[in-house]
């Protein structure tokens, strides 16, 4: 998967199992096989994205602690994810505030995050497997939508709370700003009739 992939890919790792931490084992030979790709670890939680270059990994350097005569597939990489406390969030905001940062994240978690939101406001949508196919076979990057975002981008899309980057491409892997958020909400809460 990962040659067919070419350089620059992404292995997407999609965790949705409820819990506050995720985590996941690779062997060395993988991230060595992901460093030579260039390739970006991505974990995909409900409630976030994490990215993490294969090249920072730098498991020569790991296998390099271990002695010359080390297999890489014999070495495990655990990486682990867990939700940050509010207490994180804050000196995050806080850095990125006083450093004139803006955070942002990939449309795809924030319209899971609107779909989430759709069923409070009682915005209801009801798709069929069909229906979700249609809709995102309007865009050309439909299809490289994530398994699980899937039905979460094609409620915002038939709500009409997102259009998309443009009439030809969702572009669910670029990321977006604080601004772009606040107008998706204000369009959710003008749809659910609460403003």
């Amino acid at each position: 998967m990962l040659e067919a992939a070419g350089d620059g890919a992404t292995v997407d790792i999609p965790v949705d199992n409820g819990s506050d931490i995720s985590a996941g084992v690779l062997t060395g030979q993988m991230v060595k096989n992901m460093e030579t790709k260039d390739a970006t670890l991505v974990v995909q939680t409900g409630s976030a994205t994490y990215t993490l270059p294969a090249k920072e990994i730098d498991i020569d350097e790991v296998a390099g602690q271990f002695g010359e005569d080390i297999d890489l597939s014999d070495i495990e990489v655990e990486v682990t994810i867990s939700e940050p406390d509010d207490s994180t969030v804050q000196v995050t905001e806080n850095v990125a505030e006083d450093g004139g940062f803006t955070l942002i994240v990939q449309p795809v978690e924030v319209m899971a995050m609107i779909a989430r939101a759709m069923k409070i406001t009682g915005l209801e949508v009801s798709l069929s497997d069909s229906d979700i196919g249609e809709l995102l076979a309007d865009y050309l990057d439909g299809a490289s939508v994530s398994d699980y975002a899937v039905g979460s981008i094609a409620a915002c899309l038939q709500t009409g709370i997102v259009s998309g980057r443009s009439d030809t491409m969702i572009s669910s892997k670029d990321y977006v700003t604080r601004a772009e958020v606040a107008v998706m909400v204000q369009r959710l809460l003008q749809k659910s009739e609460l403003i």
